[in-house]
């Protein structure tokens, strides 16, 4: 048979395949898809198997087409009223499709998927499409590519059994279809389709978006919307006119259509189509039409008109700059056979690569190749641009030249410096007048004998800055200078330095407690001040450790440079009363030290007896070299021992004998002539606390 030996070559215009069952859901159970369209004087339906097996045995076995009339002149009608009628369809047998297939590509397509021994699908060489299913399997893509035909022509797919054409309608009825597989259920379970319709739904098909074209050399590029009307159409007739819409015709044989399978739900896909025609100077109009599902043609869209452009082919490259005798003159190449195409060339220049680009001379003639500069930049970037006779612009890249420069620029004067409370430093200067000024650079010292050292690699434009300081280092004072450099890098000298005084936020170092005493006065506290030197005030503070309510309450403030003292006399303190004691340093920017580490006494006892020694009596014995010592003591209770002190000359007084309650004398022996000796006695009571002690001297 002819079409057996039919070998595919379509010209496809897009990029991916359309097919008609492809939002079906696949579950278990393979779904029939149906669509119906309410012509003039006939319901048009198409429907489609979602999976290669069941096409494949719906191709064997058919489809069962239902009819039922449910409405009449507006009424539903009784079950025993509606008419039904049944259909069993299938695609038509080999023999028939001959005539069809000569026709009409589609149809040759779909006998060859579904007839053929071999599927061969190729591409004409003109279509540059580099991957049409991206399938290698063969059944899948007799499915695929049978699908495709049947959305791109309602005959072939009348022809291949998965459509119907119902011109045994009435305009006051409405019908039910029902469309499901003949295939018995144990080879595949397939679902049904139901199509709810009648004539009164005739719809207008809507006129596609205006197309958008782009002309360029003879040719041009037309884009419409294919997502927005996906719905409606499935291919497109592409139609031109060469005498400014007098007449139109298609501009190839078949139909466009988008070979990209849009995701669901996804409207903005664009089609796009390349044409070309003979000559740029006449005026040329395009206008599309879509052709639906059912195969009706819609509207024509609005015309789109323009001319061929000659674009140039070639740009300008710039290859050197002369000096000659005190001026300066820029070369390029461009290619003389390209003179005709323009009008002539501008140079364009920048001290940046990036720009912005200022054009500094007139029109150059399309014939020269260089332009005098008058004026050179110490550094400057240059263009050479051809414009087209259609005033299209074709440019070389950048051109960098600099020219020769061992000159620094002027020193920055007026720099100033202002610092505020966190730290962060505003330097500003006056700003440098010289043509070739690339920037700046900051230099900054902590200390007025060290060296400066710059805060930033490269120089920066603006002629200020702002620099943060560690408020936490302890100098006192910073130094800045600024220097500026030109393109060449040459550098100013520094300038006048400007001197700021950090913001103190650095505390004094705490007071340190060394020791403390118990005087008849009360508890004495001694310290260490701290050794900062702009430390303002010192203050004493005093709480009551053994009361949990307690709080530090100040004692006494130390004024730095008017009182030194670093000891005080707490004579308030209560008897048999625990305290803790601190100090906080605050300096002259009201900043305040840590406290010191507290320091706990406890007040002696108030019911201390401070006599009860009455008195002592000293007798010196001569000969036998000896003092005897007696003591009258006074009677008191819970007396645990008595305690002699005895010291020479002028040492302190130290322990030397106890004795026991009730004994009141001593003799002291191996004593050295001529010596002042000095008796202390006291009592000792169980409690643990003392008498006071009586004293008496003698000399030996």
């Amino acid at each position: 048979m002819k079409i057996l030996k039919y070998i595919l070559s379509i010209s496809f215009c897009c990029v991916l395949v359309t097919v008609f069952g492809q939002n079906a859901v696949r579950s278990g159970v393979t779904k029939i898809v149906c669509q119906g369209h309410a012509a003039k004087n006939a319901i048009l339906l198409r429907w489609a198997p979602d999976g290669e097996a069941v096409w494949r045995l719906g191709n064997k076995y058919g489809y069962v087409l239902e009819r039922f009339t449910v409405v009449r002149d507006g009424k539903v009608l009784t079950t025993k009223q509606v008419d039904a009628s049944k259909h069993i369809i299938k695609p038509q047998p080999l023999p028939k499709w001959d005539t069809i297939a000569n026709a009409d590509d589609n149809a040759a397509v779909i006998a060859q998927a579904i007839y053929g021994d071999d599927f061969d699908v190729s591409l004409s060489d003109n279509n540059k499409v580099a991957n049409i299913l991206n399938k290698t399997n063969q059944a899948t893509q007799r499915y695929d590519m049978a699908m495709f035909a049947a959305d791109q022509s309602f005959n072939a797919a009348l022809f291949s059994g998965l459509a119907w054409k119902d011109s045994l309608v009435k305009p006051n009825e409405r019908y039910l279809y029902r469309v499901s597989s003949a295939i018995p259920r144990q080879l595949a379970k397939t679902d049904t389709a139901l199509v709810y319709i009648g004539l009164e739904d005739f719809k207008q098909l809507p006129k596609p978006s205006s197309i958008l074209a782009e002309f360029g050399d003879r040719s041009v590029i037309l884009r419409w919307d294919f997502g927005t009307f996906r719905q409606f159409y499935t291919s497109y007739i592409v139609e031109r006119s060469d005498d400014d819409g007098k007449s139109f015709k298609p501009v190839q044989g078949k139909p466009v259509t988008n070979l990209n399978n849009i995701p669901a739900g996804q409207k903005s896909a664009t089609l796009l189509y390349i044409d070309s025609f003979p000559q740029n100077d006449i005026p040329i109009r395009y206008r599309i039409a879509g052709i639906s599902l059912f195969g009706d043609t819609g509207p024509y869209s609005n015309e789109v008109a323009g001319k061929g452009k000659v674009y140039l082919a070639v740009t300008p490259a710039i290859q050197r700059m002369n000096f000659d005798k005190g001026k300066y003159a820029l070369e390029w190449d461009f290619a003389d056979s390209m003179n005709s195409r323009i009008k002539g060339f501008i140079l364009q220049s920048a001290q940046t690569f990036e720009g912005p680009y200022k054009t500094t001379t007139k029109l150059i003639p399309a014939k020269e190749r260089q332009v005098a500069i008058d004026t050179v930049a110490a550094t400057n970037y240059y263009i050479i641009s051809a414009v087209g006779i259609d005033n299209k612009i074709t440019s070389s890249s950048p051109y960098f030249f600099q020219d020769q420069d061992s000159t620094p620029p002027l020193t920055p004067v007026n720099v100033r410096a202002a610092v505020d409370t966190n730290g962060i430093v505003a330097i500003t200067w006056d700003k440098n007048t010289e043509v070739d000024l690339a920037g700046y650079k900051v230099l900054r010292r902590d200390k007025a004998e060290a060296e400066f050292s710059p805060l930033f690699d490269t120089a920066r434009v603006k002629n200020i800055y702002r620099d943060t300081l560690n408020l936490k280092m302890l100098n006192k004072k910073v130094f800045y200078v600024v220097r500026a450099v030109d393109k060449h890098y040459n550098e100013s000298p520094f300038s006048v330095p400007v001197e700021i005084t950090k913001p103190d936020k650095i505390p004094p170092s705490p007071a340190v407690f060394k020791d403390y005493s118990v005087s008849v006065k009360g508890l004495i506290v001694q310290w260490v001040n701290s050794a900062d030197e702009d430390v303002d005030e010192s203050v004493l503070y005093r709480k009551q450790t053994s009361s949990a309510a307690s709080s530090w309450v100040p004692l006494q403030t130390f004024k730095n440079g008017i009182s030194k003292a670093a000891s005080y006399i707490d004579t308030s303190a209560q008897p048999g009363t625990m305290y803790s004691y601190t100090i906080i340093v605050t300096d002259s920017s009201g900043n305040k030290s840590l406290p010191a580490n507290p320091l706990t006494i406890k007040a002696p006892a108030a019911e201390r007896i401070k006599t009860a020694v009455k008195d002592i009596f000293l007798t010196v014995d001569r000969d036998k070299r000896t003092i005897t010592v007696a003591w009258q003591q006074l009677n008191v209770p819970n007396v645990r021992l008595v305690e002699l002190f005895r010291a020479q000359d002028k040492q302190p007084l130290s322990l030397y004998k106890q004795f026991k309650d009730k004994e009141s004398n001593f003799v002291d022996n191996g004593l050295y002539a001529n010596t002042m000796y000095k008796y202390g006695v006291r009592v000792l009571y169980r409690n643990g606390k003392y008498s006071d002690l009586l004293i008496k001297t003698i000399n030996y």
